[in-house]
């Protein structure tokens, strides 16, 4: 019984060893009301928001997954690199994107820190539409090994080209929360076990007689 143990114990102790998988959260804002800060809605998926509020576009516009999105506390559909919508996360991410949606001259830009406040930038992107940006939305991505802050706006906030944010995307080098081990891989450890007991009992019985 106690070499079984010992065996049930390295086994678990492996199972505990195994790399954690790439968790990807994306973030479509359609759960949220209005008018309201998003602050830390989603804080229990590892993602903390400042400076930005939930936004209803009725029909929705063109490149949204729904009819919300989000854009800045203050109501404006413009907003420039000093007043940015920032992102935080509970993990270091590698991967971050978001959609912007009616994306102008005015353009759109992230940026990606190592650290929740301060930091040293460790990537960023833009993107330039044309004229106000009517029906035009783009996709910008930072990658990155440690990225804990994203900043996100216009590239200049004057001009009369408004724009909002939509689908929110973002990869954790780990799950955000603490995940269970596989029930198939439980499952296999309880067998063997239970084949090792068996193993036990039979040479026992055949050791008896």
């Amino acid at each position: 019984m106690k070499r079984i143990l010992t065996i049930a114990g390295l086994l678990f102790g492996w199972l505990l060893a195994l790399p954690a998988l790439a968790q990807t959260v994306t973030l479509n804002f359609d759960d949220g009301t209005a008018g309201s800060l998003v602050g830390g809605h989603y804080s229990a998926q590892g993602i903390t928001f400042q400076d930005a509020r939930w936004v209803n576009m009725g029909s929705g516009f063109p490149g949204m997954s729904g009819t919300m999105g989000i854009n800045h506390a203050t109501g404006s559909y413009q907003w420039g690199p000093s007043t940015p919508v920032i992102a935080t996360f509970a993990q270091p991410a590698s991967s971050v994107s978001v959609d912007g949606i009616d994306v102008g001259t005015q353009g759109l830009v992230i940026t990606a820190f190592d650290a929740p406040t301060g930091g040293t930038q460790l990537a960023t992107q833009q993107v330039f539409g044309t004229g106000v940006g009517i029906g035009q939305f783009y996709t910008v991505t930072v990658t990155g090994a440690n990225i804990r802050r994203v900043e996100i706006s216009q590239v200049s906030a004057s001009g009369g080209d408004g724009m909002l944010l939509d689908n929110f995307r973002v990869t954790f080098a780990a799950p955000a929360v603490v995940a269970p081990v596989p029930t198939l891989e439980l499952g296999g450890l309880a067998g063997l076990v239970a084949l090792l007991m068996l193993g036990t009992a039979l040479q026992r019985k055949r050791t008896r007689n």
